[in-house]
């Protein structure tokens, strides 16, 4: 017997019109969000019948004939994890090919106009824009007009938490169960996703910081040294504060220095330079001027793991035992 035709004629088969009504009184109510009603209870009555009259899945082994039933609300809490994916990766696309920041720059853009302008497939777009409707990212008018919601304007200031979680990390989470298997393994990244969204980051919190703790330096500094710099432009932030101080940015990672240049060319800074390196590894700074300062952020976690506690504290340690004696 050819399984796949009689599945599909399964599936095209409707039900009768009372069936239809005795099944839809029985059905619960889809209270899931907004983004899952495509797939509720009462969308489609060729479902009704595949999900049976109290909305639970049948799923069917063609092999011994056995059934299972699945609870519609039990597969709905489990796929929102699945959901997650799908809208952090369409988020993070739209991001890169200029999609989100064309629509922020010309609201109320025709489909067409908007795929032609970020030169991408028209239809794809079609598509991705009702993706986004449903997750309340965008508007789309009759006359198929796109603007942004509130939450999707909101998009262009997490922007960095996209580029390095997503666009940095994605393929990291691919490989953990492998990662799991050996200790000796590490998984890899997008370098350059990881410097410019880290450095973008740290413009809400470590920039701040670090420009507060600047100005009470004893005295000025000649050269400013940032260990692990990413892309550059959280140095270059600095550099262009203080026109004189020389900025080193040290990164190990090929792709972030080259990310780094990018930086350099965009700010037009003279005093901003990258050179290889990293925290096990530091290059030798006496060519440049005293008094110098060496900072790091979001590197040393990375230490611990990949070099251990003795390599990140090579100094004695305090230890704290249960009770509180030291």
């Amino acid at each position: 017997m050819n399984v796949g035709r009689m599945v599909k004629k399964t599936a095209i088969r409707e039900p009768a019109p009372r069936a239809i009504e005795a099944n839809k009184k029985k059905l619960p109510a889809c209270d899931g969000p907004a983004s899952m009603r495509g797939v509720g209870p009462t969308h489609s009555m060729r479902n009704v019948e595949d999900r049976g009259p109290q909305g639970a899945y049948q799923m069917v082994d063609m092999g011994n004939s056995a059934s299972v039933r699945l609870p519609e609300r039990t597969l709905r809490k489990h796929l929102q994890p699945i959901r997650g994916i799908a809208l952090s990766h369409a988020i993070y696309a739209a991001l890169e090919v200029g999609l989100i920041d064309q629509i922020a720059r010309e609201p109320r853009i025709s489909v067409a106009e908007l795929a032609l302008r970020c030169g991408l497939a028209s239809q794809r777009v079609r598509a991705l824009m009702f993706y986004f409707q449903n997750e309340g990212l965008v508007e789309i008018d009759p006359a198929a007009h796109v603007s942004l919601t509130p939450a999707g304007t909101e998009l262009l200031s997490v922007r960095p938490w996209y580029q390095l979680l997503v666009g940095g990390y994605s393929a990291t989470f691919g490989q953990l169960s492998k990662t799991l298997r050996d200790q000796s393994l590490y998984a890899t990244r997008d370098g350059a996703s990881v410097a410019v969204g880290s450095c973008g980051i740290s413009q809400f919190d470590a920039l701040p910081m670090v420009r507060q703790l600047l100005l009470h330096l004893s005295s000025p500094l000649a050269t400013l040294v940032d260990i692990g710099c990413g892309d550059g432009s959280f140095l270059g932030e600095l550099a262009r504060d203080m026109p004189g101080l020389q900025a080193i940015g040290i990164e190990p990672d090929a792709a972030a220095r080259e990310a780094f240049r990018n930086t350099v060319d965009e700010l037009r800074l003279t005093n901003l330079i990258s050179i290889p390196g990293g925290a096990t590894d530091l290059p030798d700074l006496t060519p440049y001027s005293t008094p110098r300062c060496l900072m790091t952020a979001f590197v040393l976690q990375e230490v611990l793991e990949q070099e251990g506690r003795d390599f990140a504290f090579p100094g004695p340690t305090l230890e704290v035992k249960d009770g509180g004696d030291k």
